[in-house]
């Protein structure tokens, strides 16, 4: 239901007293309505303020939704995967992807009931390159657990015991995390240069500078905000804490400036768009730099900032406490310490003196040249921030090549006579090229252009 200033129950009382009696017929909306001076009667509210909920409620009613594919309902109606939903659904963590897990397998054995998958049936799930993993080249490891659950709820008991379906050896080795980040100042500043809204470049800015997850930054309001002591106050929800985050004033001041130009207010959030906006953005914009994984603002973001203070020589202590995440955690990707030693004894390397601080405003100047490029690209529409609708990049398909043909030269030869000159002087040159063709037929094309040279 839309924000309104009548209450849910208010609301209610307004639809039982109140009737459609005309609509329009091309939109199907309701423009008069029967009832609402005695519903501003009974509630002690305006006509107005009804009039105003009824139009609200009329538009959410009659927004479009997302339609399901068929092949989902069909799914989704099979008894066994019913009482899959009912013994699972509320208990198992991340249920979603247990159904998503059943529902493409389903589909790669040509939708084949759950109930009846056999042994040879998951072997071939198990090699299926849908649930394969690109680093261990097996089935991912999170695939593998849910296949599992299947296998027990359609009592395939002696399935999992089996070593071919064991889960041991799949998961990612740790330091895989390590290549995942965007990593020299060169191409932080093409990134840069290739975002498209005000709103995602002062979320990249933030987020790379700290560490946080999106679900922690997303909840970033100015009241949060302390430019005195150059802090975030961040409220984590995996962890259920909140985190105080430092950043460089020239940070602070991209975001205050964000704020203003768009008056986000104390209490609003300043990253208001769903994740999935955000990551088509990042995503889009890895392509165009040509980024050799897929950008998200996880690896985007968090990777990025791991890595890159590490190899400034902030501590992992340091690091952790910003990220709000377990040091244990933090090591996967950190490059830190020993790397950098390693580096020295064996290489002969001289250690890098540049601070987290320089590296920081070494960077700024990319964000506030991107900033003043793309600020028109968000507008406010009844004092809502939108965006024009991002297309997303088309691979361009490669040409085709015309295969040449004696038999369209031909037909050129018979054609009327062009009246334009550029269509008289190549309908010329054809007719000749046909000439010598029909007198020495065994030449090529390549060799008649060159007879006609000299």
């Amino acid at each position: 239901m839309p924000r309104m200033r009548l209450s849910q129950s208010q609301m209610d009382q307004v639809l039982r007293m109140t009737k459609c009696v005309t609509r329009d017929e091309k939109t199907g909306e309701c423009i008069r309505w029967k009832g609402v001076v005695e519903a501003c009667q009974a509630l002690g509210v305006s006509r107005t303020t009804v009039w105003t909920a009824l139009k609200l409620h009329e538009k959410e009613k009659l927004k479009p939704r997302a339609l399901e594919p068929k092949y989902v309902e069909e799914f989704e109606s099979s008894p066994i995967v019913v009482d899959f939903k009912q013994k699972y659904k509320g208990k198992l963590k991340n249920f979603g992807a247990y159904l998503s897990v059943g529902r493409n397998a389903w589909l790669h054995l040509n939708k084949k009931d759950p109930e009846s998958w056999d042994e040879q049936d998951y072997l071939k799930l198990w090699n299926w390159e849908g649930f394969r993993d690109e680093t261990t080249g097996q089935i991912e490891f999170n695939d593998a657990v849910r296949l599992r659950k299947w296998m027990v709820h359609c009592k395939r008991f002696d399935l999992p015991k089996r070593d071919e379906f064991t889960t041991k050896g799949l998961k990612k080795p740790k330091g895989a995390k390590k290549t995942h980040y965007i990593k020299t100042l060169d191409d932080m500043g093409r990134f840069i240069n290739v975002i498209r809204y005000p709103d995602t470049l002062n979320l990249f800015e933030i987020g790379s500078q700290c560490g946080a997850r999106f679900s922690s930054l997303k909840e970033i309001k100015p009241q949060d905000i302390d430019y005195s002591q150059n802090a975030i106050n961040m409220y984590e929800p995996k962890v259920r804490k909140y985190v105080i985050r430092k950043f460089n004033p020239c940070t602070l001041e991209s975001l205050k400036k964000f704020i203003v130009d768009f008056d986000i207010k104390g209490d609003q959030r300043v990253f208001k768009r769903s994740i999935i906006e955000y990551n088509r953005e990042f995503r889009e914009a890895g392509k165009i730099v040509g980024i050799d994984f897929k950008v998200t603002t996880h690896t985007a973001m968090k990777h990025t900032f791991v890595s890159q203070a590490s190899a400034h020589d902030v501590s992992l202590e340091v690091v952790s406490e910003q990220c709000g995440t377990d040091p244990q955690t933090i090591r996967e990707f950190y490059l830190g310490g020993l790397s950098k030693k390693m580096d020295a004894e064996l290489l002969g390397v001289k250690e890098v003196k540049e601070t987290w601080k320089e590296y920081i405003e070494k960077l700024h100047p990319f964000y506030v040249e991107r900033y003043g490029q793309i600020k028109g690209a968000m507008t406010r529409v009844n004092g809502i921030v939108k965006t024009e609708k991002m297309k997303p990049i088309k691979k361009k398909a490669p040409a085709k090549k015309r295969e040449f043909s004696w038999d369209r030269i031909e037909a050129l030869t018979k054609i009327p006579e062009p009246k334009t000159e550029k269509g008289k002087r190549l309908w010329l040159y054809w007719r000749k090229v046909w000439k010598v063709h029909e007198e020495h037929p065994r030449l090529t094309f390549a060799e008649i252009k060159e007879r006609l040279k000299k």
